[in-house]
This record gives structure tokens, C-alpha cells and sequence, in this order.
């Protein structure tokens, strides 16, 4: 955690000379907030003196990293728990336009998501890039956690800055059990990035071998598509 900030203003002479005017230091606001700490820690004496001190449990550090997204960087679950019971703000966004759900998803942490799923986190919320918390897991394939998603009936079809979806995201690595819960769901498979591909296309042209036999499967059993299949050799 950072305590605190160096902040310099700066202007040009015109000759071009760079001059610096002035530097100060700026204490991060977590420095005296007790949450941010209890967010760490996880500690009963650290949530009992956060909750006693009237300090802001939505208050935002130099990263504006609230302390539930501190809780879920730190993978402190019992902290998430307490934080979210206590009011925590789920759709607070950091640096990186990550809710904490968003954060949670990108880092793979099944029980903090369930946590923040089942208090009813926005799971189609998008960090700076468009990348939804299903789309981080689809990448990932972590099927824990695209369950808990499909379960609240997330969008499939929100595409990233790039045009792709959970499923483009699923066939460019491989992820064939992924891709099957996501077709099973109702992703459409015809969407198509901005390159134009579809994620057949995608997983055709990488030679993706079990996203291609994912998504082969599940379009045979849907009768004629409108885009064609190809036959991609058993894996070697």
C-alpha cells in the first residue's frame, strides 16, 4: 500500500528549458482510514476499530482502490465478507476501471467472487478495456467461477475495445469446456471482432483444437448454421 504521493508542477520557459516549480508531498487517504488495514489483515481487533472509528468504508487510495478492492488483492475472503455486510460499495472502480468483481474475476478468486455474485455485484460490469468479469474467467477457463456468473444470467455477448466476447476470448485459449458452458448458455457465436472473426474463425486459424471440437459439437447439434464448419484433425 502506498502512504503517500509526489506530486511536482512543472512548466516551460520558451526556450524550452524545463523549471520546476514546486513538489509536495500528499498523504494517501488510506494512511488513517482503518478499513484499508481490516482490509489486509482480516483481523477481528482491525474490524472492530474500523467500524468504531467512523472512517469512510468507500474511501478511495492513490489507486482508488477502495478497501474491498484491497480485501480481494490481498485474498482476505473473511475481509470481503465484512466489508460487504458493513456496506461496501460493489461497483466502486479502481485505477483500472475494475469493480471488485471485475478484480476478483481477473484474478482467478473463486469464493471472493461467489461472495460479492451472491450480494449482487453488477456481473456485467467492464474494466477500462471492456473486459467483463466473464470474460477474464472464459479466458482463464475457470468453470467455478463462469457458473457462478451464468447462474445471475450475465450478458454472453459483450464484446471488449477489440470486438471480442467471452467466447472469442474461451477459443483463442483453448478452452473447450469453457466454450461449451458458454454455447449451452446462449452465446451467439456469429458475432465477430473487429478483425472480422468469428470464434471458429478464431480457434480454426490457431489451430485451437478443443475450442474448435467444442464449438463443432454444439453447432452440429443446432442444425444448419450460417457460417461454415471446418474440420480441424484430432489432436495430435
Amino acid at each position: 500500500m502506498r502512504t503517500q504521493s509526489l506530486l511536482c508542477v512543472a512548466t516551460f520557459a520558451l526556450s524550452g528549458v524545463l523549471f520546476i516549480t514546486g513538489c509536495h508531498s500528499e498523504p494517501d487517504p488510506a494512511t488513517n482510514n482503518p478499513w484499508f488495514a481490516a482490509a489486509e489483515t482480516g483481523t477481528d481487533a482491525g474490524f472492530t476499530a474500523a467500524a468504531n472509528s467512523g472512517a469512510n468504508i468507500n474511501e478511495r487510495n492513490h489507486d482508488k482502490e477502495t478497501p474491498l478492492h484491497v480485501a480481494v488483492n490481498a485474498k482476505n475472503e473473511a475481509a470481503v465478507k465484512y466489508l460487504i455486510a458493513h456496506g461496501a460499495d460493489l461497483e466502486a472502480r479502481n485505477d483500472d476501471m475494475e469493480t471488485p468483481l471485475v478484480l476478483g474475476a481477473d484474478h482467478n478468486r473463486n469464493e471472493i467472487c461467489a461472495d460479492l455474485i451472491n450480494a449482487g455485484a453488477n456481473v456485467n460490469a467492464a474494466d477500462e478495456k471492456g473486459r467483463t468479469a466473464l470474460i477474464h474467467v472464459a479466458e482463464d477457463g475457470n468453470l467455478t467461477i463462469i457458473q457462478a456468473l451464468l447462474a445471475k444470467h450475465p450478458d454472453l455477448n459483450l464484446a471488449d475495445k477489440d470486438g471480442w466476447t467471452a467466447a472469442h476470448y474461451a477459443a483463442d485459449n483453448d478452452r473447450g469446456e469453457a466454450l461449451t458452458l458458454l454455447i449451452n448458455a446462449g452465446a451467439d457465436l456469429s458475432i465477430r471482432s473487429k478483425r472480422g472473426e468469428t470464434p471458429l474463425m478464431l480457434a480454426t486459424r490457431k489451430e485451437k483444437y478443443n475450442a474448435v471440437r467444442a464449438i463443432q459439437e454444439a453447432m452440429a447439434g443446432k442444425g444448419p448454421q450460417t457460417h461454415s464448419i471446418t474440420t480441424v484433425p484430432a489432436n495430435p
